[in-house]
C-alpha cells in the first residue's frame, strides 16, 4: 500500500477532513490533497507531524511494516513448502532403498532387474531432486518418474524395442521442450562463459552413453541374453535422466542467456 493510501485510509479512521489534517499540518489542503493521489511525498518533518497526529509509527505511514508483514507471511508459507519438499525427498529416498533391497534379496531373475531397478532408481533421484533443486522440484522429478515409463512400457508391452523406445523418447522429449519452456520462464540459472563450456560437455556424456551401448549390444556373444536386455533398458533410463535434466536446464540457461 502506498503513503497516500495509508494517509488516506489513516485520515479517514480518526474522522478528520483533509481541510482538518492541513490546519494541524500547517499545510494547504492542497498538499494533503496531492499526498493522498501520490501526486506527491510529504518531506521528512510533515511524515514525523503525521505519525503524531494519528499515534502510529513512521512504517506504519510509509508502508514498511505491511512490506515486513508480507515478507514475513511469504517467508514462512517458502518454509513450509521447503520443509514439505524435503520430507517426500526422504519418503521418495525412503522408498528407492527399499525397492532395492527388495531386489537385492529376492531378485533373481533378471526380469525384476529390468524392471524394479528402473523404478528404484526413478524414485531416488526424484529423492535427491526434493532435497536439492530447490524451487519447481516437482516439475523435475516429473521427468524423472517418467523414465520407467517410456523406458519399461516398449519392452512390458512386447512390441519391437528400440523402434519404439526412439519413437516414444522422441515424443517425450518434445512434449518436455513445449512444458519447460512455459514452466520454468522465470527460473534464473546464473550464466558465465566457464559454465557454458561445461552444459556443452555434459551434453557430450549421453551421447557417450548411447556410444557404449551399441558397442555392448553389438559385441558377439552366443546369445542375445536378458542380461543385455537389462543393460540396455538400464544404459537407456540413465540418458532419458541425464537428457531430461539437461534439456530443461538448458532451457533456463539460454533465456537467462538472452536477458544479458
Amino acid at each position: 500500500m502506498s503513503i497516500g493510501n495509508n494517509i488516506y485510509k489513516l485520515r479517514t479512521s480518526k474522522n478528520l477532513s483533509q481541510g482538518d489534517l492541513a490546519d494541524r499540518l500547517d499545510v494547504s489542503r492542497q498538499s494533503v490533497s496531492k499526498w493522498e493521489t501520490d501526486a506527491a511525498v510529504p518531506d521528512l518533518d510533515k511524515l514525523m507531524k503525521l505519525c503524531d497526529v494519528f499515534e502510529v509509527s513512521l512504517d506504519e505511514i510509509t508502508g514498511r511494516e505491511t512490506h515486513k508483514q508480507e515478507h514475513i507471511e511469504i517467508t514462512k508459507s517458502e518454509t513450509k513448502s521447503s520443509s514439505a519438499q524435503k520430507i517426500i525427498g526422504y519418503i521418495l529416498f525412503a522408498f528407492s532403498l527399499l525397492v532395492g533391497l527388495i531386489l537385492l534379496i529376492w531378485g533373481y531373475n533378471p526380469g525384476d532387474y529390468i524392471i524394479l531397478l528402473p523404478i528404484a532408481l526413478s524414485f531416488l533421484i526424484s529423492g535427491l531432486l526434493c532435497l536439492f533443486a530447490g524451487k519447481k522440484a516437482f516439475y523435475w522429478c516429473i521427468w524423472t518418474a517418467l523414465a520407467p515409463l517410456v523406458v519399461l512400457i516398449p519392452f512390458l508391452v512386447g512390441l519391437s524395442f528400440l523402434p519404439v523406445l526412439s519413437v516414444s523418447m522422441l515424443m517425450v522429449f518434445v512434449i518436455m521442450l513445449f512444458v519447460a519452456n512455459i514452466v520454468f520462464k522465470d527460473t534464473i540459472v546464473k550464466t558465465s562463459a566457464k559454465k557454458t563450456v561445461l552444459l556443452v560437455l555434459s551434453w557430450i556424456l549421453p551421447l557417450a552413453i548411447y556410444v557404449l551401448e551399441y558397442y555392448i549390444c553389438t559385441m558377439p556373444m552366443p546369445s542375445y541374453t536378458d542380461y543385455n536386455t537389462t543393460i540396455e533398458l538400464l544404459l537407456n533410463f540413465i540418458c532419458y535422466v541425464l537428457i531430461a535434466l539437461l534439456e530443461t536446464y538448458t532451457v533456463c540457461y539460454v533465456k537467462n542467456l538472452r536477458k544479458k
